[in-house]
């Protein structure tokens, strides 16, 4: 049956007229007899959705921002979006709003301590996801058994990142620049791999090399492409790009932009649509982001 039903077998099956049907049950080994019994359990389906996120314990660094990844479990073909937010949280921290879009299984939230921000304990916290399928409401939050979820502010990060490019846009076979830029701090002076997440379906990054996407050692910043397959759809969404602090502890060290990037799939037409990516006749990867 997928995750979520363990050994358990699952068969949707919609009944082409009233009537009586049978049902056989076997081992997919061939083995049987008076010792192998089996439960039939037959309903309705019911389309549903459990949220995780990570990280599960999120440290803000104070006048930062860190990405956090909300990702859906659905079940029994529900394919509704999904808004997704935290709940009220302490004064000197605040967090975006997002929505899973039907066909996507994540989603990324922005969560931002202000400079001044002053917390004298790590804070609980909870992430809740909303939808409506088949006009049922449904609710659920994030790691619901997780009783131990919390925020704790930190220092300054060793790197803050910035978004010079604010709003993509590009047609089908057409590829468009993002540039950003690394901010270091506390004497840190590495090079800064650089992560984008929530692309939309058919837009890939196409330079990123054998390591990624990398601010090096010497420079503050870096340009990368992004390019529309030819057979991407008309979309409009938002991706977020973060700076990682290359360390071995396997603690959180990914520190995000404030600003997400807008990137617009614009229809195709007969001379994008081909089949390797190629630049737009017109730049348009600069252009300044919406109010």
């Amino acid at each position: 049956g997928g995750p979520g039903y363990g050994k358990d077998s699952l068969l949707h099956f919609t009944a082409p007229a009233d009537g009586d049907y049978l049902v056989r049950i076997r081992d997919v080994r061939g083995l049987g007899g008076d010792t192998y019994a089996y439960r039939l359990h037959l309903r309705e389906s019911r389309p549903d959705f459990e949220l995780s996120l990570s990280p599960r314990n999120p440290n803000v660094p104070r006048g930062g921002t860190i990405p956090v990844t909300i990702t859906a479990l659905k079940r029994e073909g529900f394919n509704a979006p999904i808004e997704v937010a935290f709940d009220a949280l302490p004064a000197g921290l605040k967090a975006t709003k997002n929505t899973i879009a039907p066909g996507l299984d994540s989603t990324t939230l922005l969560l931002t301590a202000d400079a001044g921000a002053d917390l004298n304990t790590a804070v609980p916290f909870e992430v809740t996801g909303r939808a409506t399928i088949n006009g049922r409401a449904l609710s659920h939050r994030a790691n619901p058994a997780d009783k131990l979820k919390l925020i704790a502010l930190m220092p300054r990060a060793d790197v803050r990142l910035l978004s010079q490019t604010k709003v993509v846009e590009l047609a089908p076979g057409e590829t468009a620049e993002v540039t950003v830029a690394a901010e270091r701090a506390n004497g840190y002076a590495g090079r800064v791999p650089v992560v984008v997440s929530d692309l939309p379906t058919r837009v890939r990054v196409t330079d990123s090399g054998l390591n990624g996407v990398l601010i090096h050692e010497d420079d503050k910043t870096t340009t990368f492409r992004l390019w529309a397959l030819p057979n991407a759809e008309p979309t409009e969404g938002y991706i977020y790009v973060a700076a990682r602090v290359e360390t071995r502890s396997p603690q959180q060290n990914m520190y995000a932009a404030l600003e997400p990037i807008l990137v617009r799939v614009k229809p195709a037409t007969p001379t994008t649509a081909q089949a390797g990516p190629h630049k737009p006749s017109t730049p348009t990867a600069n252009q300044a982001a919406p109010k």
